[in-house]
């Protein structure tokens, strides 16, 4: 959490002047209703040169908030993340988009005979020279037999195939496991990951267990018998954070096959 401080504390006082034009294009995509399960998406459209953060935004940038309580007459609300791309800002490595995204959402009308409304009060972060906040609220009322959008609803499929899967077990790209070892500035976490020996595009991204976790994003260090190593310092954690059982969060990516999985460490075994 130290990493972003700084650039947090900065953010408000250079939204106005950075975002004077042009301004992102934030708004809600509804493809249609089918037996009361909405098929929508929150599209950020970015301007030329500009990028917005994952959940987790790495060193550099600032977590998106979504809230969807002003919602009424559907079933609670996931908004869903399409898998990143790890990218430098000032020497910092930040985990986002750097091309316009729909986010898909999972919703459900409460009453499949009723129409319902979507509401989302979003604060997404971008950057391009500098990072700043962005605001937006964006609703729209879903009737149970509205007109089908095809261009809508293959824009959505397109992005909720881009979100990641549960990995599955013997098919990478997988964590094999995870392990404490002393790295070069003190502790740090190694996972042994598979990745298909044809992928060119490899990348591994951790969360902790909650959202106050802020660990560093690993970075590949070797191989041993045929995975790959990734390490990243065991830092970033809450103080009072239980280091003696942990479940990170991977999210793993192969071309355009990506997964995530969860993975327990018991954090006392040392990596041989």
């Amino acid at each position: 959490m130290i990493r972003r401080s700084a650039l947090l504390l900065l953010a408000p006082l250079l939204a106005g002047p950075a975002l004077a034009d042009p301004a992102p294009d934030v708004r809600l995509v509804i493809g249609g209703v089918a037996e009361g399960t909405i098929d929508a998406g929150l599209a950020i459209d970015l301007p030329e040169g500009w990028k917005t953060y994952w959940r987790t935004p790495g060193d550099a940038g600032i977590p998106p908030s979504i809230d969807a309580s002003g919602s009424s007459g559907v079933a609670p609300i996931a908004v869903r993340f399409p898998a990143p791309e790890r990218f430098d800002e000032a020497g910092l490595t930040a985990v986002g988009y750097t091309r316009s995204v729909i986010l898909p959402i999972e919703a459900r009308l409460a009453d499949p005979g009723k129409p319902g409304r979507i509401a989302l009060t979003v604060m997404i972060g971008l950057c391009r020279d500098i990072c700043v906040p962005f605001d937006a609220h964006v609703e729209a009322e879903v009737a149970p037999q509205a007109a089908k959008d095809p261009a809508a609803a293959a824009a959505i499929a397109a992005a909720r195939a881009k979100v990641p899967q549960p990995a599955e077990a013997g098919r990478p790209p997988g964590v094999a496991r995870i392990a404490r070892e002393t790295g070069p500035v003190g502790p740090r976490l190694v996972a042994e990951v598979a990745m298909p020996r044809e992928a060119v595009r490899r990348d591994v991204f951790v969360e902790g267990p909650t959202p106050e976790w802020a660990l560093p994003q690993p970075e590949r260090i070797g191989a041993r018998g045929g995975n790959e190593l990734w390490a990243f310092d065991l830092d970033g954690h809450p103080k009072d954070a239980d280091l003696s059982k942990l479940a990170l969060r991977f999210t793993l990516i192969a071309d355009d096959r990506a997964v995530e999985q969860i993975v327990p460490l018991d954090a006392r075994a040392d990596a041989p």
